[in-house]
């Protein structure tokens, strides 16, 4: 097909929405070959997880579960040393960096820690848009940016984020340039659907009123299933999916987990119930 597409899959949680990936990339793929190896691609697909807490892909766990936690972990500390957090989730992050053990898709750095030049964070940015009016166009943090023009393995697949506030939800629409429907889809969108339900509840904070985490969308240009990891399918299609394990705890004290997430390398043990699950889902000794 040569004209434009645009296709919309829809799911109430992530196990669904990666089964309806899988199928739709199997039915609409084309053969491609790309650096990381060949398989099937399909074009301009949005992925929409409506229910963001269902964030758990509970059809691979309990690996997916761990890896989920530990990617969790290594956002929240932030760090660009594939050896601080990405490397300890997968060993395959450490093919990617480069000479000085430098990786640049940790996604925690530019939502948690990366300086804007007031000195702040794109997470303070996009409160401060809030606050000045519920209905920004503005609330946008960036990810694939310039400084990564460079002959780098590691080229963010992610663009950016950009929040809007509707009828008392926040929602959250993802740009992203690639979209590995096996190995990215779960964990990417995971990450972005808790970051979307921590800034409803930091906006509600905000604004002394109730705002609901609501949808979170991955809008991709190229989505696809690569031959090396295609023995998975069968597990996604025909596997069980475990409803009763879907969620993790939710955010609750939105500006307690922000601190317990800025400060998640002062060996203090967390003190809200979602980011101790994603330590003791990671396998780290909690005090």
């Amino acid at each position: 097909m040569n004209s434009f597409e645009n296709h919309s899959i829809i799911a109430s949680s992530v196990d669904e929405l990666v089964r309806m990936g899988t199928q739709h990339v199997l039915d609409h793929g084309d053969r491609f070959t790309a650096r990381a190896g060949s398989g099937l691609q399909a074009y301009g697909t949005a992925y929409a997880l409506e229910d963001g807490s269902a964030r758990l892909h509970t059809l691979r766990a309990p690996q997916s579960t761990t890896y989920l936690a530990r990617e969790l972990y290594a956002y929240f500390r932030g760090s660009l040393a594939v050896e601080d957090g990405l490397a300890q989730a997968a060993p395959f992050w450490r093919t990617l960096c480069d000479s000085n053990g430098h990786i640049n898709s940790n996604y925690g750095y530019y939502v948690f820690r990366k300086p804007t030049e007031d000195g702040g964070t794109q997470l303070d940015w996009v409160r401060d848009c809030f606050k000045k009016n519920p209905d920004t166009r503005k609330a946008f943090i960036g990810i694939n940016g310039i400084e990564h023009k460079t002959p780098t393995l590691d080229f963010p697949c992610t663009v950016g984020m950009l929040f809007n506030m509707r009828r008392g939800r926040m929602n959250c629409e993802v740009m992203s340039r690639s979209t590995d429907v096996i190995t990215g889809l779960p964990y990417d969108i995971g990450f972005f659907s808790l970051v979307n339900e921590l800034v409803a509840g930091l906006v509600s904070v905000d604004l002394g009123e109730e705002v609901l985490p609501g949808y979170t969308a991955m809008r991709t240009a190229f989505t696809q299933i690569y031959d090396k990891t295609a023995g998975k399918i069968e597990q996604i299609m025909d596997g069980e999916i475990d409803f009763q394990n879907q969620r993790m705890p939710a955010i609750t004290h939105p500006e307690a987990t922000l601190d317990d997430i800025v400060h998640i390398d002062d060996a203090v043990t967390p003190q809200t119930e979602t980011v101790l699950w994603v330590c003791r889902q990671a396998g780290l000794e909690i005090v």
